[in-house]
């Protein structure tokens, strides 16, 4: 299975109704009269959209992609997970982008989320402060949780872009929620390059009950299993959408990036997700077999992961 250009590896991939949108200025003959009603949402909020150009970038040349998903119907009634893999990505495409959204209360707020969040980062990336940006995309996609049918969805958002400025090699990362991207060298022992905004991390606790919340049953206020997500309004004095940015120097060590959802790291480790992608014989391939491993292993989720093979090229 391969990933599109701005659009979910897999799972229902069938774009939302948009008729809960009329209160933003959205009518009908808007979305009639427009062959991609995602455009004109994204046009109501000045994100213009970027189109990408042909895969020759040094990203591109440095980096093979790979990406995989399973709803598990077994345990899970739809797919409620984006993932998005951009291989030329920006206003000049010289840079990639790898993301996970993972939704929860539904599939049509990860979906949104998703579509503005990356519209609104490739239409900047290059030009300001890449902490900016991510700060900036990040918090105005609560805009596109305001319709009725999504006011109580709400959706994690991990997001990479990697970049290479001269002779230096790197990787800037957003993120809100619990999903996860590892780094895999082989120098050092795979590691989680960010924290987790759940409630197992004591900060973000201290954060929410200062802010009048509580955590009840390993939840906020009993109700969303994280401290930060994109949407989640009516919780929003204390659900933050605002992200952990960071950027890393890479050092041509690196060997994987790895960008999973919580299905997945709930029954593996870091390390055997490095060692299921490192007896793939391609990204493909490594994605695939993670997304497997995670099945058989038990996982009750959605499962979503997307593999970067990185090398000194980068």
């Amino acid at each position: 299975m391969s990933c599109l250009s701005i659009a979910a590896c897999g799972g229902n991939k069938n774009r939302p109704n948009l008729d809960e949108f009329s209160d933003i200025g959205l009518s009908d003959d808007d979305l009639l009269e427009s062959d991609s009603p995602y455009l004109v949402l994204l046009s109501k909020f000045a994100v213009k959209p970027f189109f990408g150009v042909p895969n020759d970038s040094p990203a591109v040349r440095s980096a093979a992609f790979g990406c995989a998903d399973d709803a598990n119907t077994a345990f899970r009634s739809e797919m409620q997970d984006v993932t998005v893999v951009e291989p030329s990505f920006g206003p000049d495409g010289s840079r990639s982008l790898v993301a996970v959204f993972d939704g929860h209360g539904g599939a049509d707020g990860s979906k949104l989320a998703s579509d503005f969040v990356v519209q609104a980062v490739g239409n900047e990336i290059g030009r300001r402060d890449p902490r900016e940006i991510f700060e900036d995309a990040f918090t105005a996609s609560d805009m596109v949780f305001e319709g009725d049918s999504v006011m109580f969805q709400g959706t994690t958002a991990l997001v990479v872009v990697l970049e290479r400025l001269g002779d230096v090699k790197l990787l800037h990362l957003a993120n809100v929620g619990d999903s996860r991207a590892l780094l895999a060298s082989t120098t050092s022992d795979p590691m989680i390059i960010h924290p987790l905004h759940t409630p197992d991390n004591a900060v973000e606790v201290e954060r929410i009950t200062t802010s009048g919340g509580f955590v009840a049953r390993g939840k906020v206020n009993g109700m969303v299993s994280v401290t930060r997500s994109l949407g989640n309004l009516p919780m929003k004095e204390i659900v933050l959408s605002d992200p952990f940015v960071t950027t890393i120097t890479l050092t041509g060590t690196e060997t994987w990036l790895v960008l999973a959802c919580d299905g997945v790291y709930d029954v593996m480790s870091p390390e055997s997700v490095v060692a299921a992608c490192s007896r793939a014989a391609s990204a493909q391939q490594a994605a695939e077999a993670v997304v497997k491993e995670a099945i058989d292993l038990g996982s009750t989720d959605n499962v979503s992961v997307i593999t970067v093979k990185l090398n000194a090229e980068v």
